[in-house]
């Protein structure tokens, strides 16, 4: 009885936020270029490039080349690709001057790009494909694994003349690293080193009170599909969800917005300061998604495997080979974090020991990497890793 109360209340919720999100698709687009705004504010020097992938998505891609700040005399020139995750964007790296992944790895002499995937807010195009209809938005993160990253990495490669590059990657931005190594294999060759940041593979277990709602979509894509919502919190949502900063961050409302900060990503990181964590992140998120590639973490979470979009939930699809990953490898995991359980962490770190050359654990939840008071904790690490394996 208490499984089906909750399964209803689910299903009400699920009906309910495609009714909030269908009538605030429905709103005027305004796209700026927030990226270049916000990196040349704090002193740097960006560019700004379009790639085509082989199946027609133009993908804007940033690139920060080594900074003039460059500290310690440090002249590393190689390229380092920094991917996103669910729902963000290249302006995750670039959050706070001189601290972020985007600027610290710049002024460390690094080559930096920093990748859209298709469907954000920076990558809503196509040669043929208009993003107000339904065919643009019909990809999961498989196709940005297969098309999108092969184009950036190979892009990179060509404009700054190297033969390999290092990557990083949030969440999906792990996802799919992993699932372009397993099934482009001659891919491995091309990465010096893979920084897997709370990687999204092994989802089994995870504590957020989002997933009983989110291993349910895959039952109301019909109903997404009939009523046109095939993007999810970007494009012309994404510029109505800042307000929530002000709303969450005011004496009234800061206790229940803290909360469900909690509940959703995890428990913030000893010293982390919430104010700053939401208000950061909604200056530069949500910024946007297909709704399969949400349906597709969903399977994720309720199989607990790391395998392919089960398009016609036929209920077997086949795995990524994982033990195709050949590159070195490098984990960083919370164990605060609710959205990759510390388990489906430590299954990764079990089925990379050939590749695996460094793990990092700390006590973050899955956006204190990038939001929290202890972001400047991330590049460091990395950079640890790179100046002895690389």
């Amino acid at each position: 009885m208490k499984r089906y109360r909750c399964s209803r209340i689910a299903n009400k919720m699920i009906a309910s936020i495609i009714v909030i999100l269908l009538f605030i698709e429905h709103f005027p687009f305004i796209s700026t270029d927030q990226m270049l705004k916000r990196v040349q504010a704090a002193g740097y020097t960006i560019e700004r490039h379009y790639i085509t992938t082989d199946d027609g998505y133009i993908l804007r891609l940033y690139r920060i080349p080594s900074s003039p700040k460059t500290v310690n005399n440090s002249k590393h020139n190689k390229p380092i690709l920094l991917m996103h995750g669910l729902t963000g964007s290249s302006r995750d790296y670039v959050v706070y001057p001189n601290i972020s992944p985007g600027y610290y790895f710049a002024q460390h002499g690094f080559d930096v790009w920093l990748g859209n995937a298709r469907g954000n807010t920076f990558s809503r195009n196509h040669t043929s494909l208009d993003p107000d209809e339904g065919e643009f938005w019909q990809f999961s993160w498989h196709e940005i694994a297969m098309n999108d990253l092969p184009a950036m990495i190979d892009f990179i490669l060509y404009r700054s003349n190297h033969n390999q590059l290092i990557y990083g990657g949030h969440s999906q931005g792990g996802t799919t690293i992993f699932a372009l190594l397993s099934e482009r294999p001659e891919y491995n060759k091309k990465i010096s080193l893979v920084h897997a940041i709370a990687a999204a593979v092994y989802l089994k277990n995870a504590q957020s009170f989002l997933i009983p709602i989110w291993t349910k979509l895959r039952h109301f894509r019909g109903l997404a599909e009939k009523t046109q919502l095939y993007e999810l919190l970007g494009g012309r949502t994404s510029q109505y969800f800042q307000p929530l900063a002000i709303l969450c961050t005011s004496p009234f409302s800061e206790k229940l917005c803290k909360s469900l900060v909690g509940y959703l990503y995890g428990p913030l990181a000893a010293g982390s300061y919430y104010n700053n964590l939401v208000s950061d992140y909604l200056s530069v998120d949500p910024s946007g998604s297909s709704f399969l590639q949400v349906i597709h973490f969903g399977q994720l979470f309720r199989t607990g495997r790391f395998e392919k979009f089960d398009d016609q939930q036929l209920g077997n699809p086949p795995q990524y080979n994982i033990s195709n990953v050949q590159t070195k490898v490098h984990i960083i995991y919370g164990t605060n974090d609710y959205i990759v359980p510390t388990t489906g962490s430590h299954k990764l770190i079990r089925r990379l020991s050939k590749t695996l050359v460094a793990v990092d654990e700390t006590d973050f939840s899955h956006y204190d990497f990038f939001f929290g008071q202890q972001a400047h904790q991330l590049p460091s690490l990395m950079l640890r890793v790179i100046n002895a394996h690389t």
